[in-house]
């Protein structure tokens, strides 16, 4: 009646590698991992997100943002360094979670003006820096004028980063399961950080 077999898979002579289809390399560091990294994972709700406001903004029917951001990244990340850190059961994890955020706090600044934008919102950015400069203020970074939106747009393209850093599978996991936290926390607060 039942044509599964009685004994697990791989059990006995079976290869479980071969019939999965999973290859294992040794790291440097000596234990096996996986050869293939892991999917960044983008819940639905961000993903419709993202795609509405291309949308809008090709179509340009967004022609309007108010700067800077009732949440910017900086504060983005660092509520979501200090809940990440009170679950690490480690210090070496503690340690994984700051460096990620650093990470993607300095490459959001490095990337924002230059890539991050369509191109009908850089007259708002130049408004506003202007005001800045007229009330002799300095320029604000990028992670202290863009809030969720951008953030989103930028580490959904993380990954393919990667391969020009050099990244071995391994660290690229650590970073990935970092960004999946990243992303659920996002979603997780999608009304106090994007706006509607």
């Amino acid at each position: 009646a039942n044509d599964r077999p009685s004994r697990p898979l791989g059990a006995g002579g079976d290869n479980r590698e071969a019939i999965l289809g999973k290859r294992k390399v040794r790291d440097e560091d000596g234990p096996q991992i996986p050869d293939r990294a892991r999917r960044l994972e983008v819940p639905q709700q961000l993903r419709t997100h993202l795609l509405r406001e291309r949308e809008l903004w090709h179509a340009e029917k967004r022609t309007t943002v108010k700067l800077p951001k009732k949440v910017p990244v900086y504060k983005i990340l660092n509520y979501f360094d200090k809940k990440i850190q009170t679950r690490a059961g480690n210090e070496n994890a503690k340690k994984h979670v700051t460096e990620v955020v650093k990470g993607v706090h300095r490459n959001f600044n490095e990337a924002c003006y230059t890539c991050l934008m369509y191109p009908s919102e850089r007259p708002l950015l130049n408004n506003f820096l202007q005001q800045q400069q007229q009330q002799d203020q300095s320029s604000p970074s990028p992670c202290q004028i863009f809030g969720a939106e951008h953030l989103l747009r930028m580490v959904v393209h993380m990954p393919n980063q990667f391969q020009a850093l050099n990244l071995n599978v391994k660290e690229q996991n650590i970073i990935i399961s970092r960004l999946n936290e990243l992303m659920a926390f996002l979603n997780a607060n999608y009304t106090r950080f994007f706006e509607q």
